[in-house]
């Protein structure tokens, strides 16, 4: 699995479960993007992506 791969996959699962616990969080492509490279960064996975960058979906 390549690394942005990887990072839109999460990002897709991060939304599923806030939406299905019912959470008021942010879950636009964005913020669900960022929370995921941050759960990977903590787990030494993490994508660097440049700001100019396209993000996955």
């Amino acid at each position: 699995m390549t690394p942005l791969s990887r990072l839109a996959y999460i990002a897709k699962n991060l939304r599923k479960r806030f939406n299905a616990k019912g959470w008021h969080i942010n879950t636009d492509d964005k913020s669900s993007i960022k929370l995921a490279n941050s759960l990977l960064y903590r787990m030494g996975l993490g994508v660097k992506v440049g700001m100019d960058a396209p993000l996955p979906t």
